[in-house]
């Protein structure tokens, strides 16, 4: 498969990342893939990277795959899809589905925005629809906070790492609640039921997380050229920005 094998826990822990069980086919849930976050983030310390500017093929690999997931997850935008559709077949007569062997589950929800506007629109109803909040903006702010927790073995943290962490602050990112979006063919009501929804998630601590995940950025002073800016300053001053306009909102 063209993996080394000293690469392959780091591999199988961004496939898990990034949502897709082999077994079924589904996406793990959220909590398994921010811990997998962290996971990438321990084993990236433990390779024991010489330097903070070190360079070369999977180097940086689980950085790497950490900032993969970010960009796959609608990058540096400052919506949140907080609230998603969820739709599956209606049970006949309220009676309990019988199961396959395949599993030992009823049939299963799906996303409804991953369904054409036709097979919602001709199976109205034949189908249950519900609303629940779609908690990837917690496994961003895992991978936001995993970033900054890298090192090299000198106790620093890569530039392009913080990089990264001044353009998740710079864009605000996550801090509204897209409204949902439903296609023709729910029941009445259904768009006004996520509308709620989305505005009353309160999205101030994956907000807060986001700068607290700089607390955890080191770099040396020594190791900054004479007369250069040091790299810390863009996270300082980003963050006092924000200090300030909370303070004047207050």
């Amino acid at each position: 498969l063209g993996v080394e094998r000293k690469e392959l826990a780091a591999r199988v822990l961004g496939d898990c990342l990034r949502g897709k069980a082999a077994h079924t086919g589904t996406p793990h849930c959220p909590e398994i893939r921010a811990e997998a976050a962290k996971g990438l983030a321990q084993w990236m310390i433990n390779r024991n990277v010489p330097a903070r500017d070190s360079v070369g093929r999977g180097v940086w690999l689980g950085l790497e795959l950490l900032l993969k997931y970010y960009e796959e997850r609608g990058g540096f935008s400052e919506v949140v899809h907080g609230v998603r559709g969820c739709v599956r077949k209606r049970r006949d007569g309220g009676e309990k589905k019988r199961v396959k062997k395949v599993g030992d589950a009823e049939e299963a929800w799906v996303y409804l925005d991953e369904q054409s506007q036709d097979f919602v629109r001709k199976n109205s109803q034949s189908l249950e629809f519900k609303w629940e909040v779609d908690e990837e903006y917690k496994v961003k702010s895992s991978v936001i906070t995993s970033v900054a927790c890298i090192r090299a073995r000198d106790g620093q943290t890569p530039q392009f790492a913080m990089d990264f962490l001044l353009k998740v602050l710079k864009s605000r990112a996550g801090e509204r609640c897209a409204a949902p979006k439903v296609p023709p063919g729910c029941p009445n009501g259904f768009k006004e039921m996520g509308d709620r929804m989305a505005q009353e998630m309160d999205l101030s601590m994956f907000t807060a997380e986001n700068y607290l995940a700089c607390c955890y950025v080191n770099v040396n002073k020594t190791e900054v050229l004479p007369g250069a800016r040091h790299p810390v300053l863009g996270l300082m001053e980003e963050c006092h920005g924000r200090l300030e306009l909370e303070l004047f909102l207050q």
